[in-house]
């Protein structure tokens, strides 16, 4: 936080559900559609108020444009790459039946390949 100058230094609100799913995520018992966004630190959006993080708000509009419950799962960890999202893809997103995954992977990626020099 020290590094971050726009960062409003305040406690963040930061659950996670059984799977280990920031929440909220489940908000509907049956909903029509199901979006599962993976990615690193800026999908996990830590610093950033549980209502305003992206995969969140994605839900929340997709489903007030379409009028589909939607439920919008976040499954960003801060570090990640593409690697273990695929592990995350395979062991928890798989079970939910998404309609919709969003994987994003960058600067991660990148920085594993030019430290591992196999770019």
């Amino acid at each position: 936080m020290d590094i971050s100058d726009p960062l409003v230094r305040k406690g963040y609100r930061f659950r996670v559900d059984k799977d280990g799913f920031i929440m909220p995520s489940k908000i509907h018992d049956n909903p029509q559609l199901t979006l599962v966004f993976l990615g690193g630190s800026p999908t996990e959006c830590s610093y950033v108020d549980e209502e305003n993080r992206f995969p969140y708000l994605v839900g929340r509009l997709v489903e007030n444009k379409t009028g589909l419950r939607t439920d919008s799962y976040n499954a960003g960890k801060g570090g990640n790459t593409s690697l273990h999202s695929l592990d995350v893809l395979l062991n928890k997103v798989i079970l939910l039946k998404p309609d919709v995954t969003i994987m994003m992977h960058n600067v991660n990626d990148l920085a594993v390949l030019l430290f591992k020099k196999t770019s």
